[in-house]
């Protein structure tokens, strides 16, 4: 659900189920939120986590297959002037997109059939995100012989 969070003066998305019955509370408070259009707050995200940040360029290399796959399948639309390089080894793509969670799951959902080129903060968001589920791993077969 979107909607206008006084506190913040901005507009939010919450989770339907984080939202229960005996929470909400009619106050009478005058506000002017503004216009409101889904289509220009979502169209730069993945997902309905848009956040107030605004687009960056994301360059993604990708292996042939999964170039194919992308360009068929994509999980976040483009423009063929967004096709950087297009060779039977690699297939390169910039996307302008919100840097949201959502973005750093997809990718890591890819695994090792894509690679980020920029920006720097979507490689280490990325990178962090895999050293975090290895440590669940690290040890673990010792724990289990053990």
């Amino acid at each position: 659900m979107v909607g206008w969070q006084l506190d913040y003066q901005k507009i939010r998305v919450f989770g339907l189920d984080r939202i229960m019955a005996h929470s909400f509370q009619i106050i009478d408070v005058l506000c002017d939120p503004p216009a409101f259009d889904a289509d220009v707050y979502f169209r730069q995200a993945l997902g309905v986590a848009a956040y107030d940040d605004p687009a960056e360029e994301v360059i993604l290399s990708f292996t042939r297959q999964q170039g194919l796959h992308f360009r068929a399948q994509p999980f976040y639309p483009f423009q063929e002037e967004d096709i950087l390089i297009d060779t039977e080894a690699e297939f390169r793509v910039k996307l302008t997109i919100i840097v949201n969670k959502e973005l750093v799951f997809e990718l890591a959902r890819l695994g090792d059939s894509v690679k980020v080129i920029s920006p720097q903060t979507v490689v280490e968001e990325l990178t962090s995100f895999f050293r975090q589920a290895l440590k669940q791993y690290q040890g673990s077969s010792t724990e289990r012989s053990g």
